[in-house]
């Protein structure tokens, strides 16, 4: 693997965090638990020593990045998180949860079984 690929999927981790279940948005008291930020602050501080810090860099074969670089990983890492929140809001719109579960449920319920 390419040593900025690997920066790039320890990035993409971080959002993945974030991402919640279907009928519940992402963005729905996102600063709500504390513990998800302070880990995903450390990890963060974690990555950035990793890629910037020389001993650090020899030690796990990375280079430094560009802002360039940093913001296509997070671009690329968060567009999972963008995809499904669109895909919740669509659903939402077409009063459904979107959740395949409940659906079936439903479909159950009037079908009266």
């Amino acid at each position: 693997m390419d040593k900025r690929n690997r920066d790039r999927a320890l990035t993409d981790c971080r959002c993945h965090a974030l991402d919640v279940p279907d009928d519940i948005s992402a963005f729905a008291g996102l600063f709500a638990n504390h513990w998800l930020w302070t880990a995903i602050a450390l990890s963060v501080a974690l990555q950035v020593s990793v890629v910037y810090v020389p001993v650090l860099q020899k030690a796990f074969g990375t280079v430094g990045l560009g802002a360039g670089d940093w913001l296509r990983c997070i671009g690329i890492a968060s567009s999972v998180l963008w995809v499904r929140e669109l895909g919740k809001l669509f659903a939402r719109s077409l009063g459904s949860s979107g959740d395949p579960l409940n659906e079936t449920e439903r479909v159950n319920r009037s079908a009266g079984k």
